[in-house]
């Protein structure tokens, strides 16, 4: 695809450090093993989380490692367990008010960060209105992860606008290839974000 960016913020380069750093052999098959790893417990947390046990818990496990978000990503050597463990792990630091593991919620989320738009958004708007310190610990930890990285590799944002539409044309997140199969291309799709953004306001 002409002009295709680098899509991450560039601290997840950072991340993948060490396995590239290893023979390639070695490296990819370790980068999956690793985030399959992940993955799984971020599931198993998210489950914690919502209280799910027995026949709920294994229905809800068993969705999600068969939906298309879990095979496409595990597959691709997507950080999809890193991202959801940063959302349950802001989760729970908002809930239990713990300035630790909201800081590691909010450095794991930050790996890919416009995945969680909806539920980013609903978090600030918790932290605005009931929790204001959290809020202060949030932006702290998202200015300490991505700085160094944005001051060494700026993000493409030119780059990525002359690449929107022809990358919208093979994105196979969930959002993307509904809107598409749907005929709607970036329109519908941006419409479908809007909504995501005013329910989860509204919850």
């Amino acid at each position: 695809v002409p002009h295709y960016p680098w899509l991450y913020p560039p601290q997840t380069a950072l991340a993948l450090v060490p396995f590239g750093a290893l023979p390639v052999v070695v490296g990819v098959p370790a980068l999956h093993i690793t985030l399959l790893g992940l993955t799984i417990v971020a599931l198993a947390t998210a489950a914690r989380i919502a209280g799910l046990s027995g026949p709920r818990l294994a229905l809800a496990l068993a969705i999600a490692v068969a939906s298309q978000a879990f095979l496409i990503c595990i597959r691709d050597g997507h950080p999809i367990g890193l991202v959801l463990l940063g959302a349950t792990q802001t989760f729970a630091g908002l809930r239990q008010h713990r300035a630790v593991r909201l800081t590691i919620g909010v450095a794991l989320a930050s790996i890919k960060p416009h995945i969680l738009i909806a539920f980013a958004f609903a978090a600030a708007m918790y932290m605005i209105i009931r929790d204001r310190r959290s809020l202060g610990v949030a932006l702290a930890a998202t200015t300490a992860v991505t700085l160094p990285g944005e001051l060494l590799y700026p993000f493409p944002l030119g780059a990525l606008g002359l690449a929107g539409r022809e990358r919208a044309a093979l994105d196979l997140s969930t959002t993307g290839a509904l809107a598409r199969d749907l005929g709607g291309g970036l329109t519908l799709t941006a419409a479908m974000i809007l909504t995501a953004l005013v329910l989860a306001a509204l919850a």
